[in-house]
């Protein structure tokens, strides 16, 4: 059969390659240009090989010499070709050879005089060799000294019968030189730490400077073309895109020794050390190794890097064994199972699920979104630069979310989770739980157990739900809800909004303008510093602002509040009976309830709800404001200001300095005093509770109540009823038709003016009693008028005497005396 041709060497530019080309005139590759593949045939010695005598300089074969290899050898041979072809895109076919159909690729024994004056690095005149390829006859034919006939050609068992197979057919196949100090094409070469059998199956050495010895079975020969080779193979030829395309589970037997280089085109894959109890080193990157099984030996030493990925090929999974193992994922998407044992796992780039099974496991997501699960024991969970998911599962872990917005749940058992950068999200779960948001705006759940909740900074929501909890806010606008149990919540830097919920809760606001509700149990807030919002809620609650204009909310009578002097203007929500405590300037009655406020020696504003309150000012100059309700207002003391609002408010005055205000159509209203007062706009009712006062109505219809004394009682305009009660009382109807009723004592009913209405007296006293009219006015007749007596009056006015005569009726005209 005619050869396929040859293609020239030339450089590629990557140094790793270039060093394996035969830099030599007219050798190269089979076929059409680098990086196309090719169809070559191949055989061992058979009946019908024949080789022209003497056909190159070395003068094999030697006549009358057997040819002919052993079984194991061809085993071998064939088991070779096909790894190569397995990671390069050449197609080989094996035929028999006769007369006129020779192999491009043919195996055979020679022991040529002129190869014997070839010794190897360790002085045996023992070689194989292979001719390049080129165009001539000998191109691609491999030899072998009939003396290697003791060498292990078994495949995958580390022989170096079988290594020398695959070193050989590099050259037959590849035009791979023999790397040496002087490089290959275009002057290139392998480093001294490069140049070794971990590397490529080119070099003699078994490790950098330590060359490798064929007759010692302690040296480990690698069982496949390894990393530099099925570069360059590839690079020559192209890659073999079927060779485990498929979803590939690379598993070893326990013990097995290995030193290999994996090359996958495609499918999900596993690297399994399930079955194993020895640690591994396991990575998945293409272009590195992991340290499986029992080391390599160069002959005197041991080294633990065992099986390398080839470039280009993608691992996708791993799984670890009994032992401590160490797995490093790659750019894809990994599957990773740490097994038993205490395993360091990383993820690396893609979106890696990464389980730790068993033992103390340490996990690292690293780059892009990863899932980790901690696994039986005690793990650590590093989430890396993406949004991560972390689990801990069982025993007491440690998870970090690092970067991004993570998801932590710790598990049973007591764990430690640390939020990192980003909007993180955070269970602790089962256990007594330590949780730390730090950055960005965090959410952070205790859930069951005693936990511990370290917002950060960033606006976080922190919840210690069921347990006896201490949760911590630090900087930011945060959220604290303390859930079931005793807990602990400080609010720290910012305006935070705190509750409580069930049990006795220690609240603490922090600095800045915090927002505090105890809601149930018998809880402690404490604003802190800032203008704070205190909510008791049910239980017997202590509040406490400190510095800053704080409000509280008071629901049941168990509740207290406290304030220090010159600690900012205060106020008081309340929705029972309250007393202003010290310090203290505003009260706020709310809810919908009957109930009363006093004030304090402060100067306080006190607001009513809109039901019926009675509100009491205390010491200081007050600002009493009713609302909406029959509101009792009581300045007491000071110079105070009192407005009812809707409803028919009553208003105590003390002081002379006390200000009425009431709105039009804002009910009937009433004053009740002890000194001489004239009623303001909007109030219908006075009464006077001293003795000799004066009460003077305005220009609505007014009721006008005297004390015990002797009081002057004037109705001025509107229709009005006066009542003098006991003592000698003089009683004014002025202008409307009025109604009088002197009361006890000895009263005077005056008219004075014109325009006075008419009016009824209700219980004239004869003898007792006396009507008198002044300037100007006169009385112009009297009688009888069905049981009462009609006084006429010069202005046209009529004075109704109830239950009288006109005999019993004692006008005094004050004009006259």
């Amino acid at each position: 059969m005619s050869q396929p041709g040859v293609t020239f060497h030339t450089p590629t530019g990557d140094y790793r390659v270039d060093a394996l080309l035969d830099a030599a005139f007219g050798v190269g590759k089979w076929g059409g240009p680098q990086g196309t593949g090719v169809t070559l045939t191949y055989a061992t010695k058979g009946p019908g090989s024949t080789y022209i005598q003497n056909y190159s300089p070395l003068l094999e074969p030697e006549r009358g010499q057997d040819l002919t290899p052993t079984e194991a050898q061809e085993v071998g041979f064939r088991t070779a070709i096909q790894t190569w072809g397995s990671v390069a895109n050449i197609n080989f076919v094996e035929i028999e050879e006769t007369a006129d159909q020779t192999a491009d690729i043919r195996f055979a024994m020679s022991r040529s005089v002129n190869a014997q004056e070839f010794e190897d690095d360790f002085g045996y005149d023992l070689f194989a060799y292979a001719y390049l390829p080129q165009f001539t006859p000998i191109a691609g034919d491999v030899w072998f000294d009939p003396d290697l006939i003791d060498f292990d050609y078994t495949p995958n068992t580390h022989g170096s019968g079988y290594y020398l197979m695959l070193h050989e057919l590099g050259h037959a196949l590849l035009g791979f030189e023999d790397i040496t100090e002087n490089g290959g094409v275009n002057g290139a070469a392998l480093s001294a730490g490069e140049n070794f059998h971990a590397f490529s199956i080119m070099s003699y050495h078994a490790t950098p400077g330590i060359a490798a010895d064929p007759r010692n079975a302690a040296v480990s020969f690698p069982t496949t073309p390894m990393l530099y080779d099925i570069l360059a193979a590839q690079a020559l030829y192209g890659p073999n895109m079927s060779h485990n395309a498929t979803d590939t589970v690379y598993q070893f037997a326990p013990g097995q020794a290995i030193y290999q280089t994996i090359w996958d085109a495609g499918g999900i894959d596993t690297i399994d050390w399930s079955n194993q109890e020895t640690a591994a080193f396991i990575n998945l990157n293409d272009g590195s190794f992991s340290n499986m099984g029992p080391p390599r030996s160069n002959g005197t030493d041991e080294f633990p890097e065992t099986l390398a990925i080839a470039f280009n090929a993608i691992i996708e999974n791993a799984k670890g064994g009994t032992g401590n193992d160490t797995i490093v994922g790659n750019a894809a998407n990994n599957v990773v199972y740490g097994g038993l044992g205490i395993d360091l796992v990383t993820g690396f780039n893609g979106n890696d699920l990464i389980y730790g099974n068993q033992g103390t496991d340490t996990i690292y997501g690293n780059l892009d979104l990863d899932h980790l699960y901690g696994g039986q024991d005690a793990d650590r969970l590093y989430g890396g630069q993406q949004a991560d998911v972390l689990y801990g599962n069982f025993a007491n872990d440690v998870l970090y979310g690092n970067f991004d917005n993570d998801f932590m749940f710790g598990g049973q058992d007591q764990d430690t989770l640390y939020g990192g950068q980003g909007n993180d999200i955070m269970f602790g779960n089962l256990g007594d739980d330590l949780l730390f948001g730090n950055r960005d705006n965090d959410q952070l759940l205790g859930n069951d157990g005693n936990d511990t909740l370290y917002g950060g900074s960033g606006n976080d929501g922190l919840e210690g739900a069921t347990g006896n909890d201490r949760l911590f806010g630090d900087e930011g606008n945060d959220t604290l809800y303390g859930g079931t149990g005793t807990d602990v919540l400080y609010g720290g830097l910012d305006d935070d909004l705190i509750y409580g919920g069930d049990g006795a809760d220690q609240i603490n606001g922090g600095d800045d303008d915090d927002r505090l509700f105890g809601q149930e149990g018998n809880d402690v807030l404490i604003g802190g510093e800032g203008s704070d919002y205190l909510y008791g809620g049910s239980g017997s609650d202590q509040m406490s602002g400190g510095i800053g204009n704080d409000t509280y909310v008071v629901s049941n009578l168990t509740q207290s509040v406290s304030e220090d002097a010159n600690a900012g203007v205060d106020v008081i929500e309340t929705q029972v009976d309250f007393i202003l405590p010290a310090n203290v300037e505003i009260g706020i009655m709310t809810g919908p309830n009957n109930i009363s406020l006093s004030g304090n020696a402060l100067n306080n504003s006190l607001t009513g709800n809109i039901q019926d309150n009675l509100i009491t000012g205390g010491g200081g100059n007050d600002t009493i404001l009713g609302n909406a309700g029959a509101d009792t207002l009581d300045g007491t003391s000071g110079s105070n200001l009192l407005q009812g609002g809707f409803g028919d408010d009553v208003y105590l005055i003390h002081s002379a300095a006390d200000v009425v205000v009431e709105d039009a159509n804002g009910g009937v209203d009433t004053v009740i005093t002890t000194f001489n007062t004239t009623i303001g706009t909007n109030i219908e009712v006075l009464i006077l509770n001293g003795s000799a006062n004066e009460a003077t109505g305005n220009d609505v219809d007014n009721q006008l109540v005297g004390g015990t004394g002797a009081d002057l009682i004037s109705g001025r305009g509107g229709n009005d009823t006066l009542s003098g009660n006991a003592g000698a009382d003089t009683l004014v109807g002025g202008t409307g038709d009025d109604v009088l009723t002197g009361g006890g004592g000895a009263d005077r009913f005056a008219y004075s003016g014109t325009n006075l209405g008419d009016d009824t007296i209700t219980d004239y006293e004869t003898g007792l009693d006396v009507i008198t009219v002044d300037n100007g006015l006169t009385v112009i007749g009297i009688a009888d008028n069905a049981g009462n007596a009609e006084v006429s009056l010069s202005s046209g006015d009529l004075i109704t005497v109830l239950g009288v005569s006109s005999g019993d009726i004692e006008v005094e005209d004050l004009m006259a005396t």
